[in-house]
């Protein structure tokens, strides 16, 4: 069966079934056609099936016809239904056409690469970068994605709107901690969220948390960790779900009823969609890769980042620090965007914040760049007061919610158990809802 078939396929498919284009829509998008008039039919379809009107041979004729008259449509969705005949599993043939546009792509990608690599005025290290971009941009291009009417998103967030009373007036991913969910609604979609403390705040341990929680309602989260190694962060985990000290795991004193704990903890790790990353130095566009990557073979709902200040950038030449960490920032929101999902990034503070009597963070710490509270949807401070003051209870801890794009600015009041890497709610009622948790560990 050649290519011409297979959008033929597609296409007569789609007007004869009503259910069709639920089926494909989420595997396939106009620019995967080949055949410049299955790519108009196709998109006039996603039109139609957007502004819930009925896909038929004429009201899909008449769309085509508003779009581009010169193309006759009509002809080509008549032998387009002949064609597709007493055939019905249009995913598979979907998935087969994105098959086909990826070994396009690769083909001419490949061929670029043969041209600029027999250029000796090309340098290699932007040849290699531009090849990865491509190879990137690919990958988002397989991601399902196209403009859409106002109606088909203001419908997505009427579902949105309704499921809040069902999930304890949750939007996005459960953060774990009621305060923080009702003043933040759970981790947004496609926005970026800086956690920034001093070093000794616990900020690697305030990120497990979120990633544990965000498990626990089976959210698929990434850790990219350019600071600690990937066991390191595993061993942190066990700490924190078996109640067992992480120097006891550190210089292995482990009573026999604790290996049973940490057996159970480690066998339970299966079954917990966190994945981890420990790549030193980093670059925007490997993450940006990898993420794509991940989302398309797994799932990815929330991306965290430890830490934003060891991240580097492929082409730095001619820029400071500042300016790298401003593009590191803006580029983070972009891979939010582009991902849709929540990215949160931990950031060190400058030493400004030692020389003050209140060692509280502010916005101006901010390290190297005020083009991190620039691009950020969220910008929280991590500061445990007991750090710098030995009157102060060195368990309390507080997330200052400095600034908020969507909601409030406020400070949460947690628990640090520092030997064991946690953070827990005070033992107080906030008379909010909790949300169902599926036990992970």
């Amino acid at each position: 069966m050649g290519k011409m078939n297979i959008e033929q396929i597609i296409i007569g498919t789609i007007v004869s079934d009503k259910d069709a284009m639920i089926k494909v829509s989420g595997i396939i998008i106009p620019e995967h056609f080949e055949n410049l008039t299955a790519r108009l039919i196709y998109t006039a379809s996603v039109q139609l099936y957007n502004e819930s009107f009925p896909i038929d041979l004429l009201t899909l004729n008449d769309r085509c016809s508003r779009i581009d008259p010169g193309v006759d449509a009509m002809s080509y969705i008549i032998d387009a239904q002949i064609e597709s005949a007493g055939i019905w599993n249009v995913e598979h043939h979907g998935r087969l056409l994105l098959q086909k546009y990826i070994r396009r792509q690769l083909t001419k990608l490949a061929n670029d690469l043969l041209r600029n690599a027999a250029d000796a005025t090309k340098d290699e290290n932007a040849l290699m970068a531009d090849t990865e971009a491509a190879l990137a941009s690919l990958n988002a291009a397989t991601l399902n994605g196209d403009v859409r009417s106002l109606y088909a998103v203001s419908k997505e967030a009427e579902a949105t709107i309704k499921a809040i009373t069902t999930k304890g007036g949750i939007t996005g991913i459960d953060t774990g901690f009621r305060e923080l969910n009702y003043i933040t609604s759970g981790w947004q979609r496609s926005d970026l969220i800086i956690i920034a403390a001093r070093p000794g705040m616990g900020k690697s341990a305030f990120s497990l948390s979120l990633a544990k929680h965000a498990a626990a309602h089976r959210h698929h989260a990434v850790i990219f960790s350019l600071e600690m190694t990937s066991e390191q962060i595993a061993t942190r985990l066990i700490a924190s779900n078996t109640n067992i000290e992480a120097r006891k795991l550190r210089n292995a004193d482990i009573t026999a009823s604790e290996w049973g704990q940490i057996t159970t903890a480690v066998r339970n790790t299966e079954h917990i969609p966190i994945f981890l990353d420990d790549t030193a130095g980093i670059s925007v566009n490997e993450i940006r890769t990898k993420c794509l990557r991940l989302k398309r073979v797994a799932k990815l709902d929330l991306v965290i980042i430890d830490y934003l200040q060891l991240m580097t950038l492929r082409d730095s030449k001619n820029k400071n620090r500042e300016q790298e960490i401003s593009t590191i920032s803006r580029s983070l929101k972009a891979l939010a965007k582009e991902l849709n999902i929540p990215v949160i990034a931990l950031s060190q503070l400058s030493r400004a914040v030692e020389s003050r009597g209140d060692k509280r963070p502010q916005l101006s710490d901010l390290r190297e760049s005020g083009a991190i509270e620039q691009d950020a949807d969220i910008v929280s401070f991590l500061f445990r007061p007991g750090y710098y003051d030995d009157t102060q209870d060195d368990t309390s801890a507080e997330v200052i919610i400095s600034k908020n794009r969507n909601g409030a600015l406020q400070t949460v009041y947690l628990n640090f158990d520092g030997p064991r890497f946690n953070f827990t709610e005070p033992k107080v009622s906030f008379n909010r809802p909790r949300v169902e948790e599926f036990d992970v560990f």
